[in-house]
Parts: structure tokens; sequence; C-alpha cells
């Protein structure tokens, strides 16, 4: 109450005198004194006080009351009232000014204080609630929510302007109206209307995937709540629902939603989102409490020399084919959900409910959908396309494994030549060896990371000294059981998969590292195989002479072995490559020589140290007198053309005695010593 500024309104002046001097006690200012309701109205809207003391029956043609009444109107300052009469008429008739308070005279100084302090703090009071509605109905009206209340009869009682535009009403069309005669909500999923008003939901709902139905029926996402109101005992008094249009984000979500899993040129579903569906449907397909038997078919198309098409006319003709085939697809399959763009030139269909041999017919019909005659501007193509079909039932139901299967049936369609269409058998040779090869390919790339080549070395004889000279590097697998697995089983899949380079780079460094650490210890030379696609791959000099600027190695102890046909298919690289290496100090031998029927014309320009004399003619040399003149004829011209040669394979001493004779200059084989691990010095010692 303290400073509290107070204006009184009373025409006898010995009462309005007792008064300030009460007030001045009380703490209060009294900033004037009025005899009449004229002056006091000014005053207060020209000085703007805290409480007006106003006298019920003051003199003059504006009574207390109706002063009181103005006030309230126009400047909102509460007001409390002085009077003499407690009759009832005066009472009733002082109610409808709204004031603060009564206080009867004669005063008594502890009901004028309660009275001016109850007034001043319902005034305070009701001046936060007006602050805070104002801030409320600017809210309300600002906000994009559509906010609507209604009574405990779900009659409108209030609706914000964003209610009114999400309805198309106006405020007085809508106030009174039930609100689902304005407003019918509906679930997205099942397009069926909900219920929004539940006695029983006492902590209100969250409105999701749900629609109404605006303009011309045009479908409005909204979100929401619907949130009970009680009254002070408890009882339901209505409902206040917020709606939000989310339309805008629905089209937004919708289409980010879309051109994830679509693609964009075709239209088609991509590759990750096929694969996604395909497994929710086998998955519901082969759920126990499914009652349907799963058997399907996918059907995989890739196109022959797509590539052609885009180098000839551009990569906009390219596209201008897959737009075209993908329309044909979608067109011919509108029934089918899971069709997609699984590659560049790559598409893919899966069928439900089809037995293997209506698979192998849909596959035919597909391959005869896709193979077409195209023309761009000039230019004229005939496309066509290897199909492959894979019964699901034949595979575990995994969608990468149905795939990869289609994968491997198209892969060996077109080794074939392509052009036509073929049905994966599990059980066929073709597909299980396909798939070894795929095993060990993975199994080779671990097999590098972990270091799990293991190298071996296996001696090589010098035949008239019976000295070992050389020895020849070989690799082992070693298996996660610790035994070795032979390179006949894995090096044709690391040739299929282009894996040998790899390869050949890991005993390379594995061989130079070796040969550092035994330093002296060991004086023979060290022979290395290199496969055709090592010999043709770029850098390979460059990475030679990194690992002899790491460890450094006479070159003359490396000799480096490499087939006759490697040698022949690109001939004229070879040669360079060779003589590069050689540069360096190290030697050349060229290995399985004569199993090949050009090998004369090339030997001669081959700069080659060591021909090594191909063991199928080697070890049937006591039994067979061609292969002993074989031997001969080989051995003879590589002396010829001053290289070293060594006999392959040899199993006996017989066999040994025969290549002395012949003058061959080395032999390699059992008899001479199987392979053994090579071991570095370093192992060696922390092994003791």
């Amino acid at each position: 109450m303290e400073h509290a500024r107070v204006l009184i309104v009373e025409d006898e002046r010995i009462i309005a005198l007792d008064l300030k001097e009460q007030l001045r006690r009380f703490g209060c200012e009294v900033v004037g004194i009025h005899p009449d309701a004229e002056s006091a109205i000014a005053a207060v809207q020209d000085l703007h006080p805290d409480l007006v003391l106003m006298d019920i029956m003051i003199q003059g043609p504006v009574d207390g009351i109706e002063a009181a009444r103005l006030l309230r109107d126009t400047t909102h300052v509460p007001v409390v009232f002085l009077t003499a009469y407690s009759d009832d008429a005066t009472l009733e008739r002082a109610k409808a000014a709204d004031p603060h308070g009564f206080v009867l005279k004669p005063f008594k100084e502890r009901e004028l204080y309660s009275a001016i302090d109850i007034a001043l703090h319902k005034a305070t009071v009701e001046r936060h609630l007006a602050e805070n509605k104002a801030l409320l109905d600017s809210i309300l009206e600002t906000i994009d929510d559509a906010v609507v209340s209604v009574d405990a009869a779900l009659h409108v009682r209030f609706a914000n302007p964003s209610a009114q535009r999400l309805f198309g009403m106006s405020a007085e069309d809508i106030a009174g109206e039930h609100f689902e005669t304005i407003c019918t909500l509906y679930d997205d999923d099942l397009n069926a209307s909900i219920s929004l008003f539940e006695r029983e939901d006492i902590e209100g709902r969250i409105l999701e995937s749900v629609y109404l139905l605006g303009e011309r029926n045009a479908k409005v996402n909204v979100q929401g709540t619907v949130r009970p109101v009680l009254d002070a005992r408890g009882a339901l008094d209505g409902y206040t629902i917020a709606l939000r249009d989310i339309s805008d984000v629905t089209r937004i979500t919708n289409s980010l939603s879309y051109q994830a899993n679509h693609d964009s040129l075709t239209g088609l579903l991509n590759r990750d989102s096929f694969i996604n569906r395909m497994a929710r449907v086998i998955a519901l397909r082969n759920a126990p409490s499914s009652k349907e038997h799963m058997f399907a078919g996918y059907m995989y198309a890739d196109l022959d020399h797509f590539k052609v098409v885009n180098d000839v006319c551009g990569h906009a003709a390219g596209d201008e084919l897959l737009r075209q085939i993908a329309e044909d697809i979608d067109s011919a399959y509108a029934d089918i959900e899971l069709k997609a763009r699984v590659g560049d030139d790559e598409f893919g269909i899966f069928l439900e409910s089809y037995t293997e041999a209506e698979l192998l017919q849909q596959a035919n019909q597909f391959y005869s959908l896709i193979c077409r005659s195209f023309e761009w501007r000039t230019h004229r193509f005939s496309i066509t396309a290897t199909v492959a079909a894979v019964p699901v039932q034949s595979e575990a139901s995994d969608p990468f494994r149905i795939l990869a299967a289609a994968d491997d049936a198209c892969y060996m369609t077109k080794e074939s030549g392509g052009n036509s269409v073929r049905l994966y058998e599990k059980t066929e040779y073709s597909f299980r060896k396909r798939r070894d090869d795929m095993h060990w390919a993975s199994t080779l790339n671990n097999a590098i990371d972990q270091e799990k080549l293991v190298l071996f070395a296996q001696p090589i004889m010098h035949i008239a000294s019976r000295e070992i000279q050389k020895k020849e590097i070989l690799v082992r697998l070693r298996s996660d059981d610790g035994t070795f697995i032979s390179p006949g089983q894995f090096i044709p899949a690391a040739e299929r998969y282009n894996l040998m380079p790899a390869i050949d780079r890991h005993i390379l460094r594995q061989t130079f590292k070796f040969l550092c650490e035994v330093g002296d210890e060991d004086t023979c030379m060290y022979c290395v195989n290199l496969s055709g696609t090592t010999l043709a791959s770029t850098g390979l000099v460059s990475y030679i002479r990194e690992l002899l600027d790491e460890y450094p190695v006479d070159g003359r102890r490396l000799c480096f072995e490499i087939t006759e046909t490697a040698a022949i298919q690109n001939f004229g690289p070879t040669v360079d490559i060779i003589q590069e290496i050689r540069s360096l100090g190290a030697a050349f031998a060229l290995d399985d020589f004569g199993n090949g029927f050009s090998s004369f014309a090339y030997l001669k320009n081959l700069p080659v140290d060591y021909l090594k004399i191909d063991g199928s003619f080697v070890q049937h040399i006591m039994k067979s007198e061609s292969d002993r003149a074989m031997v001969e004829a080989i051995n003879n011209i590589g002396h010829v053309l001053k290289m070293k040669t060594i006999a392959e394979f040899v199993t006996s001493s017989e066999m040994i005695s025969i290549l002395e004779s012949l003058n061959v200059d080395f032999a390699q084989g059992y008899e001479i010593a199987v392979p053994e691990a090579l071991v570095p010095p370093s192992m060696t010692l922390a092994a003791r």
C-alpha cells in the first residue's frame, strides 16, 4: 500500500481532510481532493492515480456511481465507494459500476485500511490478468496454429483467425456451432473419420497422420492436440483443440521420401529402396503367422553394350533409352510394386506367387519387352539384354543373395555372348564355381590385410655342382585352423577378380624384407613370380624401385618369373618393362616354356636370362622319347640364345641323370626339396 497514489472525491470538506490524514498515516499520497464527479473524472485522466475513493451520493448532476462507471469504461482505475447508505437498492445499483470495495461512513481506520489494501491488490491482479490476456490474445491472433475452444456440449466458444482460415468461416459463423459440423478429421492411413472427444480421456490426445477436407474437398494434412478443460470442481467444462496445417511440410517430406526411394531418371524404385521393400515382403510371407507359401521370383535385366550408345551419341541418348525402357516396364507391370533400376543399365522386378515355370515365361517376356530398335538423330541401335531369373524359394530369402544369384547368372550368360535368358540353378556346377570364386575373392582381400598369405621357398639345384643356388618364392594361404591352402585353390579366383597385382605386390614386399633381414647369411638368388595382370599394371617398376630404396637389397639376388603367355599377350610393353627391371640388376626367367604354340617365334626377342622347361614334358622324360626330345630341343635353343635352363617337376635321381646328360643347367622338384616356409631370422631368434 505504501506510496499508493489516491484521489479523493468527497463533497464534505471535513470528511475529505480526515480521509487525507488517515491515508497519509497509511503511507499513501493523496494526489487531489474533488467535490464533484466532473472535476474528478478530468483529474483521473490527467493524474492517473492508483485508486479513487468515491462518495456515492456526491453533489451535482453526475453522482458517484455514474462517475465510477465512466472511469471503469475509460481509465480502468479502481474505485472504492464511500457511503453512508447501505440499503439493498443502493448496493445493487453500485454493483453495476464494478467497484473494488465499499467503506461505510463513519470510517473506522482498520476497515478503511483493509478496503484500500484489498482494492489495490485486486487492481494489481486484474492488471496482470489483463496484460496476460492481451498477450494471449496477441499470440492466438498471430500464431499459425488453429485454436478452438468448445464447451462440454462441443459448441464453439472461441476460434482464432488461423482456425477461421483453416475452416473457411468467419468468427461469427463459427461461434456457437457444433464443432463436428464444421470439422471432421480423418485417419491418413485408414481414410476413415475419427472421433476427437472421448470423455474418459482425461489426459487429452495427440493427433498425428490425420487430415481434414478443406475448400473443394482439398486434403489438408494437420497435426495437433485435444485437451479437456475442467472447472474448479474438476468437472468437464469443454475442450481446447489446436490444429496445425502441415500440408506444405507433408508435401516436402513426401517429395524428399520419393526422391530418396526412387531413381531420378526413370522414376522406378532405386536399388536400396527395392532391396528394403523386397526384404519386408519376404519377411511377411515367411513369418510363422503367415498362411501364404513363399514362392516368388526375381527378374534381372542387364543391357548389352549400353556403353556403345553413350560413347557414340553421348549420355543424353543413353538417358533417353533408359527412360523409354523404364516407361515400358512401368506400363507392362503396372500392378507390380517392386520394380526398380538396380544399376546404371540394369533393371529388376520382384514377382510374388510365381512358380518356376511361370517365372521363366515372365523372364522371356521381360527380355522381349526390353529388346528394341533405338534411334537417336542419325544413329540407330539394336538394343538387346541379358536376363536372369532367380526362383526365390531356391535361395534363403535374403535379398542380397537373390541379387547376387541374378548377377552370377547374368555374368556367366554374358561370358557366352549374352542376349538371352538364363534361369539360376543353385546346384549347377558353373554357379557353384562362381560362388566359390567370389568366396575366395573376399577371403583373399581379408588375407592381404591380415597377412595370412605366407611365403614358402623351394630350392633350385645347379645340376653340375649339385649346389642350391636359387630358390623360388611360392605362396600359401593360412586358414583359420592354421593349415595351409595351396595356390591352385585360390589363384584362379584371384585372376578372375583382378586381385593378382595386390597379391604380387604383397609377395614382393615380404621377399624384399626377408632378403634385407637375412643379408649375407643366404647367398641364393630368389625367384618371384609376376602374373600377367601385374606385369601390365601401371607403376610396377616404380614400386620395385621404392622397395629397393626401403630395403637395400642387391638386385642381382632377384629373378622375376613370367609365363610365356603373359609375355606374348602384350609383347612390346613387356619387353620394355623387362629391360627396365634388368637395369636394376635383377634377372628374368620365362616360366612354363613349351606349352604354347608361338613360343619359339617370340623367344629370340625376349631379354630373359633363364628358361624354365614346362614340367609336363620333364615328368615323362624317362618313359616318353618325344617328351625327352622336346626337353632336349628347348634346352638347346635356350643355350643358343645364351639362356640358362631350369627343368621343373623333377621327382627322382634318374631324372636328374637324364637332365645332366642333356646338359640342362638347373633342376627343381620334390627330388631336390619340398617347399618350406620362409622364416625371417628375426622370427627364428624370437622362437629360440
